[in-house]
């Protein structure tokens, strides 16, 4: 295969990526300025209809009087649903580009036109072993961080794009794991 050829095609499958990386920035955008926008709807309609408001509704008697009172709530929970579904399916869309990525089955060699190239190493167990020393080492770090929030007592809220990346990094580590069992377990039947 010629090499300038083989340059253009990994250009190409790079730009792809590139692409999807963009969208799923956005997409992790849209995700978090939708929950503020609840988060902020929900804010509002307990600011201005809790307490005294509710007991003027709760207390009014005239059937239309009373409609009139809830007509403001009902619109601000109405605007509440429709941001709960649209952040639901943007979930969806998340969960759905995860499932892509960890169900592939792609490992890191590249397969163009039916030509299987390799791109290991020959000290790949010494590399990968660093680096998997690497994550072990931050993984405790950020369980020691995790376990000093939970101890305040306070709720915290993450954003969705970095807890996605913490299930993610999961399923790598645990697939890759699975994936050696496997195939040593291959070889001694």
């Amino acid at each position: 295969m010629d090499v300038q050829k083989l340059k253009g095609m990994i250009a190409e499958i790079a730009k792809e990526e590139l692409a999807e990386n963009r969208e799923m920035k956005k997409l992790y955008k849209d995700i978090s300025r939708i929950e503020k926008e609840i988060e902020k709807l929900k804010k509002e309609r307990k600011d201005k209809f809790g307490g005294s408001y509710a007991k003027k509704v709760n207390n009014e008697k005239d059937p239309e009087k009373r409609k009139s009172l809830l007509k403001p709530i009902k619109k601000i929970s109405q605007e509440i649903s429709a941001l709960q579904d649209k952040l639901s399916e943007l979930r969806k869309k998340e969960s759905q580009y995860i499932d892509s990525l960890t169900s592939s089955g792609k490992d890191d060699d590249l397969y163009i036109e039916g030509v299987d190239i390799e791109v290991g190493h020959d000290d790949e167990p010494e590399m990968i072993q660093g680096t998997v020393y690497e994550i072990g080492k931050y993984a405790i770090e950020l369980y020691k961080m995790l376990e000093a929030f939970k101890k305040t007592g306070k709720e915290i809220d993450f954003p969705h794009w970095w807890q996605a990346k913490v299930v993610k990094s999961r399923e790598f580590i645990s697939f890759a794991t699975h994936y050696l069992e496997n195939e040593t377990r291959d070889s001694e039947i």
